[in-house]
């Protein structure tokens, strides 16, 4: 596969060098032609033949031991090889329950998973206490969880978490931990200019935090964090781990076992999903299968639960959705890129933020954004779904950060408790104008960012060709890359230019919209014309008509 590829590309590059205008609309047929042969489609799985080393019977029988003995319920399921379509790796499969019939309805919960058996940041800072008490990474939450993993990993056999931890993947393992963050150099050096997220980055960022780790925490207390057990290589593959392999429920991201095995599917609609009132867990109409979580009071007093939200025939894979994510992302924190997203549409994150050199009146925009508990910076996802019709979050953040000239009255200590409220409808033609252009002028920015990475993966492409190293090397990994920055800048550039459309429809549309002032008459009721019979006498003027004082 990687070979015939090859060949097909090397004869695209030669396209490209001929003329680089049209290296994006290339690269792109180019991905809809090789995608589906070179990516990894799913994180947790592999290769049949590789994961037939981790389906050791042995290894099975104690890890389904395991999960009985910490209160798993999980007899409706089994942990075996995944259909062909989701990799072919492993996955849960419904138990066979005798007939033809359906063995498992709509409704019915396949897999329940205790809190206590799972691995969240809170658990590893208070297991690891007082080691992570400063620990403030870039990597976050994952951060947290990939140090308990090393510790657990370190334990051996004493680990409580032995068997599950023996059925998990090696770092960099094509179609089970094959991401970018274990790419070498030249395969991660492809992303470069794919996507308006900067996916490399975290490579820098994961090193960042393993050098304050290191510093902070492993090498001045080397007694209980070998140096072997605790390495650079090992933090990178533990942090893979609790990336690809974690979901977010009940207000917290969770590596839940037994169910961090369930594979992704591109129909799916649904989402890992958390209780009524949990809070910030999106919830979807439909799915193959959610995710949700049980509360029986506090942190630890919960069960994450698998339920089935369509009716399952014995020996059927179940599966979800990994969410709506921008194709960037699941490239970073799964390893592929799916033929879809949840939503069915297009997405790409562009990032907005407040800039003290350029924002009018910054210290008293600042402290409406802080009183409101937001960042003075926020990445936004928009989307070719509805036309390219944004998010209004975005458009309400957008308002405030460009609120200018005769606007700027709305921040005065009067209005600082209703100002943000205020920019959930538009302000002034001025104010939606700038928001529009703005908009735009970042997806035009986006756009020609997406062009030149194109152009330079094509020359790194014919560098690599040139010196026929790539797939003896690198074991086709670059090849890989080539196909995935592919297929996500051509998803990306879809959105920037249906979200540049959209904004430029409504700026041509800016007349028929109400602002602010008319709004505020029409509260008032002074919105009405002028007229002697309609007007009411003023109290001031004591019978006098307005206009008629005696100033003598």
């Amino acid at each position: 596969v990687v070979t015939r590829a090859m060949a097909s590309r090397n004869q695209l590059i030669a396209l490209l060098l001929a003329s680089p205008v049209l290296a994006l609309t290339n690269i792109n047929l180019f991905a809809e032609q090789h995608i589906r042969a070179l990516q990894p489609r799913f994180a947790a799985t592999a290769t049949s033949s590789v994961e037939s080393n981790r389906l050791v019977p042995e290894k099975v029988r104690s890890f389904n031991a395991w999960l009985q003995s910490n209160g798993v319920k999980s007899a409706k399921v089994s942990l075996g090889v995944a259909d062909e379509e989701h990799g072919g790796g492993l996955g849960l499969r419904v138990n066979s329950g005798g007939g033809a019939a359906a063995s498992v309805g709509k409704g019915e919960v396949l897999v329940s998973v205790p809190f206590s058996v799972c691995f969240d940041a809170a658990a590893s800072r208070k297991e690891l206490s007082p080691f992570l008490n400063d620990f403030d990474g870039w990597t976050g939450a994952a951060g947290c969880i990939a140090v308990h993993l090393m510790r657990e990993f370190n334990k051996g056999p004493e680990s409580a978490w032995a068997p599950w931890l023996a059925l998990l993947p090696e770092a960099g393992q094509t179609g089970a931990l094959d991401l970018p963050l274990f790419w070498p150099p030249q395969a991660a050096a492809v992303l470069e200019g794919c996507s308006t997220r900067p996916i490399t980055e975290l490579q820098v960022e994961a090193d960042e935090d393993f050098a304050w780790l290191e510093e902070n925490v492993f090498e001045p207390h080397r007694g209980a964090f070998p140096a072997e057990a605790f390495s650079a290589l090992q933090w990178r593959k533990c942090l893979g781990l609790a990336l690809s392999r974690s979901c977010f429920v009940s207000g917290a991201t969770r590596v839940v076992p037994l169910l961090d095995f369930v594979n992704h599917d591109d129909l799916a609609r649904g989402e890992f999903t958390g209780p009524e009132g949990s809070g910030g867990v999106a919830k979807a109409a439909a799915a193959l299968g959610s995710l949700s979580s049980k509360m029986f009071g506090g942190s630890t007093g919960g069960e994450v639960k698998f339920v089935a939200e369509r009716s399952y025939e014995s020996g059927e894979e179940a599966c979800v959705s990994y969410g709506t994510r921008t194709c960037s992302e699941y490239l970073e924190e799964f390893g592929f890129v799916p033929s879809s997203t949840a939503s069915g549409s297009s997405l790409a994150e562009l990032v907005f933020g407040l800039d003290e050199d350029v924002s009018a009146c910054f210290s008293d925009k600042a402290d409406v954004l802080e009183e409101a508990g937001l960042d003075l910076s926020a990445s936004f996802e928009v989307s070719s779904a509805r036309g390219g019709e944004p998010d209004p979050a975005l458009v309400q953040f957008l308002r405030l950060v460009l609120l200018d000239k005769q606007d700027l009255f709305l921040l005065e200590p009067v209005f600082r408790n209703e100002v943000l409220d205020f920019m959930a409808l538009p302000v002034s033609k001025e104010n939606e104008k700038s928001v529009a252009d703005f908009v735009i002028a970042r997806c035009m920015s986006g756009l020609s960012e997406l062009e030149k990475g194109a152009a330079r993966q094509a020359e790194a492409e014919v560098a690599e060709a040139a010196a026929a190293t790539t797939s003896a090397t690198d074991g086709g990994t670059v090849g890989r890359a080539l196909a995935m920055a592919s297929a996500v800048r051509k998803v990306e550039a879809e959105a920037l230019k249906t979200t540049a459309a959209w904004w430029r429809r409504d700026s041509e549309l800016l007349r028929l919209k109400e602002y602010y002032q008319e709004r505020r008459l029409k509260d008032l009721n002074l919105d009405k014309p002028w007229s002697p019979e309609g007007e009411v006498e003023s109290s001031f003027s004591v019978g006098r008509a307005p206009g008629n004082a005696d100033w003598s």
